[in-house]
């Protein structure tokens, strides 16, 4: 759906599920718009005779009648700065389940921030907030809201510019709930295992030898919260096949027996395991995730600093 459409104000079908308070006819907008009436034909996209002035009014309104009606008047103008007024565009047509997945995403995305952040002059790029509409309306899993609340926290900025959220957005979007949560789960038992590293993640050779991460197959399982209904060998293959694919790991991961990994890879574990090597972009989300957008490589290992952990997460030692 397209991030602002002057459409959204016209009567039809596609509103039949918010409340009355968010329908706004052509009569009541026409009203609305410095005194001035027009035809309902008048209201056409490419003829509607509004002033750039008027259009953002008529939008903050829109949006703010949606803030309301999702509860979260007073915190998504400071989250969303200036961004804030294309919400209005994008309001009909959704769904109370919908606007329940987003409403997560927004608070997730607030309490990322915290007050004394979410206080300070800043704007999300209309970019990043297009993505978090038509990606986070439908996302149901807890974690991807995560994801989705530190993306679109690390996005607030005071560089009206900065549009890189957008990738990531999208990057997430791609991956299926297996592989966000493989992703993060990952990465967090790499942290713990690392904490106070001082290699220069940002060289292969160090990523591929230093931070090479195993993770026993029982472990694994139990951190992705798989069922009996679930295959392992074929949950496995489409994590690590994905994450590589997705630039998130390198493409140098094995899993195998002990003696396979031991005798082949030098690798130490004491069941059927696996293990992968971390790449730059992989780097990148965890830290985005995280609300750490300017984050370096070497902040994942500092022990001052705070990474999200799950208690709905079984994480290996």
């Amino acid at each position: 759906m397209p991030l602002c459409r002057l459409t959204s104000t016209t009567t039809d079908d596609g509103d039949r599920h918010l409340p009355e308070s968010i329908k706004v006819r052509p009569q009541k907008l026409a009203k609305e718009t410095a005194g001035t009436t027009h035809n309902t034909a008048d209201l056409a996209p490419q003829l509607y005779p509004m002033d750039a002035t008027q259009i953002t009014a008529t939008g903050t309104q829109i949006a703010t009648t949606v803030a309301t009606y999702i509860g979260l008047k007073e915190m998504m103008p400071k989250l969303l700065g200036p961004s804030f007024d294309y919400l209005g565009g994008e309001a009909k047509g959704y769904t109370e389940k919908g606007i329940n997945n987003l409403k997560k995403i927004f608070i997730k995305a607030a309490n990322n921030l915290g007050d004394p952040r979410l206080e300070t002059p800043g704007q999300v790029s209309p970019k990043v907030l297009k993505e978090i509409l038509n990606e986070g309306y439908f996302c149901e899993d807890e974690l991807g809201a995560e994801y989705y609340g530190g993306v679109l926290a690390s996005s607030r900025t005071s560089n009206a510019r900065d549009d890189r959220g957008a990738s990531f957005i999208k990057l997430v979007s791609r991956l299926s709930t297996y592989q966000l949560r493989a992703h993060h789960v990952i990465f967090t038992v790499m942290r713990t295992r690392n904490l106070g590293f001082l290699g220069n993640a940002y060289e292969e050779q160090v990523r591929s030898n230093d931070l090479k991460t195993a993770i026993g197959g029982d472990d694994f399982a139990r951190a992705l919260d798989l069922n009996g209904t679930e295959n392992f060998t074929a949950m496995l293959a489409h994590v690590l096949g994905g994450l590589c694919r997705e630039s998130l790991i390198l493409n140098r991961y094995a899993w195998g027996s002990i003696e396979d990994l031991t005798t082949r890879y030098g690798v130490t574990v004491n069941q059927p395991s696996f293990f992968a090597c971390p790449a730059p972009l992989g780097f990148e989300l965890f830290l985005w995730a995280n609300g750490l957008p300017d984050g370096e490589f070497a902040n994942v290992f500092e022990r001052d600093l705070t990474f999200k952990r799950f208690p709905e997460v079984a994480y290996p030692d």
